[in-house]
């Protein structure tokens, strides 16, 4: 409750006052913000329906993969708004999080299978999200003409200064 009345109204209030002040309307940014209904209400429904997350401490289990997808979320948003690109609406680091809550709410987990699913949820969130951070440095890399994570020798550096 606190996250719905406290933290998103004062984003909504924010994105308000941006868009009056870059003078654009506010209801054409609302689309923008699924992604992230979609994200907290799979969370909440995930753990509100859980049958082992509680009961055998999985909580950080299940925080890290979230944490890792949102990561992702706000990643992608961070990289449209610096490459000006279009916005990111979806990522399929949100699948695992809207199927496990679907599962949870139609009872279908059994500890046994809740575990496991929430174990296969961290790795491919994980190895996603590794797979797109590389390949976002690669083409930064790319772009700029450099190697990533290397100094050039001193003799280079000072020839091209």
């Amino acid at each position: 409750m606190a996250m719905i009345f406290g933290h998103c109204a004062v984003c909504c209030w924010n994105v308000y006052a941006a868009c009056k002040e870059q003078n654009r309307s506010f209801f054409a940014t609302l689309p923008q913000l699924v992604q992230y209904a979609v994200f907290a209400t799979s969370c909440y429904v995930w753990l509100d329906n859980s049958t082992t997350i509680f009961a055998n401490n999985h909580l950080v289990l299940f925080m890290v993969t979230a944490g890792i997808a949102f990561g992702r979320i706000v990643s992608k948003i961070i990289l449209a708004h610096l490459t000006e690109s279009q916005f990111p609406s979806y990522t399929v680091q949100m699948v695992p999080l809207a199927v496990g809550a679907i599962v949870a709410r139609l009872g279908l987990f059994t500890p046994a299978t809740e575990l496991l699913f929430l174990i296969v949820s961290f790795l491919f969130v994980t190895i996603a999200y590794l797979h797109w951070a590389l390949v976002v440095i690669e083409r930064f890399c790319e772009f700029l003409g450099i190697n990533c994570l290397t100094i050039a020798p001193r003799k280079l550096r000072e020839k091209a200064k």
